[in-house]
Formats: C-alpha cells, sequence, structure tokens
C-alpha cells in the first residue's frame, strides 16, 4: 500500500508539471499549430526540392535518318512493281496501279529516248532497282506539290518499310549520291532536309558528284564519263559497284581505304555493313 501511494504521488506530479507553462511555451504551441495547419504545402514544397525533375524532351537522342516520320497523309500497303529510273516507280495494291514521281529528287535520264543516257543514271537505276524491287511501300503526300505532276504522275515521298522501322528513299538517295535535290516549283516539306542530305554528300563527294565520276555534271553522257551500268568509271581497274573506283584485288578493308564509298551495286569486299548504300563511313 504505501508503494501505491508513492507511485500515485509521482503520476499526479508529472501531470501538475506538464501543465505548467514557461516562458516561451505558448510560442512553440502556435509555431506547431501553424505547421500542421500547412502540412500539406510544406510536404509540396519538401518534395520539389527532393524528387528530380522528370527528363525535358531536348534531353533525348536526336533522332537518325532511320527515326524519321512522314509529314503529310500516308497510304499504306503499296509493293514497288517496276522501277522505270532513279525517280520514277510503279507500285501496286490489289487491283490499283500508280506511277510515282518522286518528291524533292532528280537523277541521271536513263529512259529517254531522244536523249542519251546521262552520267551516272545507271548507277542510280541500279540502286533504285536493289533498294526497290518488290519491297513493301509507304505513300506520303505533300498538299504544296498537289497529287498529279502534269504527265499524270503520282506525286509522292516513297516510304520503305523494314523491321527496323521505315526509310525515306528519297532523302536516301539524295545523301548517297545517287541523286540530286529538286525543287520544281513550289518548296515542298522535306526541302531542308534534303539539302541537308545534298550537302553531305557533295561534300564527301559521294556517288555522282565524286571526280571520278561526274564531278556533278550529270548533262554529260555516261560513256564520256566511263560509266558503264553503274560500276563506277567502267575503266577495267575498278571493282564493279564502288563509287569513287576501288582497285581490283583479292581483298580489300576500310582500313586500306581511308573514307567513305558508295556502294553501287554487288559488295564484294563486304564494305557496307549495315546495308545502308554507304561503306566505310566511320573512316
Amino acid at each position: 500500500m504505501p508503494t501505491v501511494g508513492a507511485s500515485t504521488a509521482l503520476t499526479v506530479a508529472l501531470l501538475l508539471a506538464g501543465c505548467s507553462t514557461s516562458p516561451g511555451a505558448d510560442g512553440a504551441r502556435h509555431a506547431s499549430s501553424t505547421t500542421r495547419s500547412h502540412a500539406g504545402h510544406s510536404h509540396r514544397a519538401h518534395s520539389n526540392h527532393t524528387h528530380p525533375a522528370k527528363p525535358s524532351p531536348t534531353a533525348s537522342p536526336k533522332p537518325t535518318g532511320s527515326r524519321l516520320r512522314p509529314k503529310g497523309p500516308v497510304s499504306r500497303g503499296w509493293r514497288v512493281y517496276d522501277v522505270v529510273d532513279g525517280d520514277t516507280v510503279k507500285v501496286t495494291r490489289g487491283q490499283r496501279e500508280l506511277t510515282l514521281r518522286l518528291i524533292g529528287i532528280d537523277t541521271p535520264e536513263v529512259v529517254d529516248p531522244f536523249a542519251p543516257v546521262e552520267c551516272y543514271g545507271p548507277a542510280a537505276s541500279a540502286n533504285a532497282h536493289r533498294r526497290l524491287d518488290g519491297r513493301r511501300v509507304r505513300l506520303e503526300f505533300d498538299r504544296s506539290q498537289g497529287r498529279l505532276d502534269k504527265y499524270g504522275r503520282t506525286l509522292a515521298y516513297l516510304w520503305v518499310v523494314r523491321d527496323g522501322g521505315p526509310w525515306l528513299y528519297n532523302q536516301a538517295a539524295v545523301h548517297q549520291g545517287f541523286a540530286k535535290e529538286y525543287t520544281y516549283d513550289t518548296p515542298y516539306a522535306w526541302r531542308s532536309s534534303f539539302l541537308r542530305a545534298q550537302s553531305s554528300a557533295r561534300r564527301h563527294r559521294r556517288g555522282l558528284w565524286s571526280p571520278r565520276t561526274c564531278d556533278g555534271n550529270t548533262t554529260q553522257p555516261a560513256h564520256a564519263a566511263g560509266e558503264t551500268g553503274g560500276a563506277g568509271t567502267g575503266s577495267g581497274r575498278c571493282a564493279p559497284g564502288y563509287s569513287p573506283c576501288l582497285p581490283v584485288v583479292a581483298d580489300l578493308d576500310c582500313a586500306d581505304i581511308g573514307h567513305p564509298v558508295t556502294v553501287t551495286g554487288a559488295d564484294q569486299y563486304g564494305l557496307d555493313s549495315d546495308g545502308n548504300g554507304i561503306g566505310c563511313e566511320s573512316s
């Protein structure tokens, strides 16, 4: 019993001590109350400082050619069934057939009955056959160009369907030196991209820009430049299927060459590892 009494006395003493106030007690209670009343606001402010911000879109890697996307209306389900030349192809879907004049590019002439075959024309046509024959494609239209040219051909950009994503043939032909950028009348949607592709081809002397082929002058006849069927200079000392000229040897690799080359035919030296028409790109 005396123990219980002592315990009770101690408890009462503690309660009385808790009820007593010090000179700063009211201020402390006010501060505590204020903090609780703004608890949500304080948490949000704290969150903004402790959680990393979401990455902005500009932090993403720059798009590559294979990640381009159409800018205009697209028609799907087509297949290339004939290549007329480097800038004109025929496509089919079911019972429907279209002849396409590809927007924004011009390749040397090979089929005009009233004009000689132009420099690098055979190579441009061979490239179109290699890249397009039998391929599934999508057509992109450009409202600024209309739907038909004066010959009744459908004006379009040609997207080739592949596992890694569709790629734009028009731009690739310019970038690899098989075609020149061409603005018929009104600037088209992809013009800036095609001009950049042409600047790259000229700077690296790819394809028709090489001094060993046309040096940019495609109006000269193909035989004047020594071109035969897209085999480069055709002099007999050049391996067929490359531009600029590569020697005919048992084996050749990029370390021996030291510069990019355009693959216009069979890649006998295996220089075009990614199949984009340009060999030794990192040289």
